[in-house]
C-alpha cells in the first residue's frame, strides 16, 4: 500500500522521489527538496496545535529547549525547574548538541529555542538573538591538591611547567587560549586535551592538573570550597551566551519562560524597585569616577561587592556596608559570604542606611560650603 501511495505521488510530481535497490530505497535529489518541506510544513502544523493547545494560564503545554553541548546547562538549569515549579503540567524537554544540528532542531520546531555561545549566519530573518549573559573562562584546580606550588600561581608565564587540562585543539576556546600562549611567547610543556568540560572537571577532581572552564560551571564547587580558581594578572577571554529562537512560532509555553526568567530589562526610569528587591549589589567595573549606584543601593540598605574603583571604598564605609574585592576569587568569596552569613547581612544592611546619610543632598552642600570657608 506504501508503495503504491508513493508510485501515485510520484506520476502525480511528475519525478522520481526514490531509487529502487536491492537492500531498501532511497531518497532522490528530489525527494530530499520534497522531504525537507514536508517536515517544515508538519512542524508548521504541530506548532499550529500547540497554540491552540497551550492556554495563557500554562494549565497543559510543552517546552523543548536546546543547549550547545559545551557549554553544559548550569546557565538554564535554575530557570528551568523553576518554571517546572511554578507549571508543573507543562511537559520540559532539554536537548545537547552542536550548533548546526541546534539550528536544524529549531529550524523543524522541535525546540522552541536554544542556549549557545556563537550564532551562525541564517538566511532565515526571523531568528531572534538575545544575549543572557558574559561568561568567563578561568584556569582551576582541586582545593587539597598535593600540587603546593598551585598556590604561587600569579602569571600564565608561571603555568608553563605545570600540567594543564585545555579544550581540545581548533576548538574556540582553545584558540583563544593559544592566542594568548603564544601572545605572551609561552610554550605549556605538559597538556592534556580533553573533549569536554565535563572530562576537564573529573581531571581536576582527580587532580591531574590545573583545569580550563567557564566559571559558571564551577561556581558552586568554588563557593563550596572544593576547587581554587588560580589568580592570574592576565584576563582570561570570555564569551557571550545567547539565546536563539524564531519569534514566529512562539507557543505560550516559551514566551511565559523567556518574559519570566531570560528577559533583559534594559533601561529603566525608576531602578529603585529592582535596587530595592534585589539582594546584593554587584559591581565588576574597571574604572569609575562616583559610583551612584553604591549610593542607591546603600540609601536601600542593600549591600554590595565592587571591583576596588572610584569612591567605592568610600561608599563601603572601610567595607562596614559593602565589601570590595581585587580579585574574582575574592569577588566570588566576598557574594558568597554576604549569601550564607544572614547576621553578617543585615548588619550591613543596617548600617548601609545609616552611613547612606552622609550622602544626602544637605550633607552635601554643607561639605561644598565648609571647602568654600575653609578656601577663603
Amino acid at each position: 500500500a506504501i508503495s503504491k501511495a508513493v508510485k501515485k505521488l510520484e506520476n502525480e510530481l511528475k519525478t522520481q522521489l526514490f531509487y529502487r535497490k536491492s537492500n531498501g530505497v532511497e531518497l532522490t535529489e528530489n525527494g530530499k527538496e520534497l522531504l525537507f518541506y514536508v517536515e517544515k510544513s508538519y512542524g508548521n502544523l504541530l506548532t499550529a496545535e500547540r497554540i491552540l493547545f497551550e492556554k495563557e494560564n500554562l494549565d497543559r503545554g510543552k517546552l523543548s529547549i536546546g543547549i550547545n553541548k559545551n557549554i553544559g546547562s548550569c546557565y538554564i538549569f535554575d530557570k528551568v525547574f523553576e518554571f517546572h515549579d511554578n507549571y508543573p503540567n507543562i511537559e520540559i524537554s532539554l536537548i545537547t548538541d552542536n550548533t548546526s544540528q541546534l539550528f536544524e532542531l529549531l529550524d523543524k520546531h522541535k525546540i522552541d529555542f536554544f542556549v549557545d555561545t556563537s550564532y551562525q549566519k541564517s538566511n532565515n530573518i526571523d531568528l531572534k538573538i538575545k544575549k543572557i549573559l558574559e561568561a568567563q573562562y578561568v584556569f582551576f584546580y582541586k582545593n587539597n591538591t598535593k600540587h603546593t606550588e598551585y598556590k604561587d600561581i600569579n602569571s600564565i608565564n608561571d603555568l608553563k611547567d605545570k600540567t594543564l587540562i585545555l579544550p581540545l585543539l581548533d576548538t574556540s576556546s582553545r584558540k583563544e587560549l593559544d592566542e594568548i600562549f603564544l601572545k605572551n611567547k609561552l610554550k605549556i610543556k605538559n597538556i592534556l586535551n580533553v573533549n569536554s568540560n565535563e572530562m576537564i572537571i573529573n581531571a581536576v577532581k582527580k587532580d591531574f592538573g590545573i583545569g580550563y572552564v567557564l566559571y559558571d560551571l564551577i561556581k558552586e564547587e568554588v563557593l563550596n570550597g572544593k576547587y581554587k580558581l588560580v589568580n592570574l594578572n592576565e584576563n582570561m577571554p570570555s564569551i557571550t551566551i545567547n539565546l536563539i529562537y524564531n519569534e514566529k512560532f512562539m507557543t505560550n509555553a516559551p514566551k511565559k519562560f523567556i518574559e519570566k526568567y531570560i528577559d533583559i530589562l534594559g533601561y529603566q526610569k525608576n531602578p529603585y524597585p529592582y535596587i530595592k528587591n534585589a539582594h546584593i549589589v554587584i559591581g565588576c567595573s574597571y574604572s569609575e569616577g562616583f559610583p551612584t549606584i553604591f549610593v542607591e543601593a546603600i540609601t536601600l540598605g542593600v549591600p554590595f561587592v565592587s571591583t576596588n574603583v572610584g569612591g567605592a571604598l568610600e561608599i563601603s564605609n572601610d567595607e562596614q556596608c559593602g565589601f570590595i574585592a581585587n580579585n574574582i576569587e575574592e569577588f566570588v568569596s566576598k557574594i558568597g559570604l554576604l549569601m550564607a552569613d544572614t547576621k553578617l547581612y543585615n548588619k550591613f544592611s543596617r548600617e548601609a542606611i545609616c552611613y547612606s546619610k552622609n550622602f544626602s543632598i544637605e550633607n552635601q552642600i554643607k561639605n561644598i560650603e565648609k571647602m568654600i570657608g575653609d578656601e577663603k
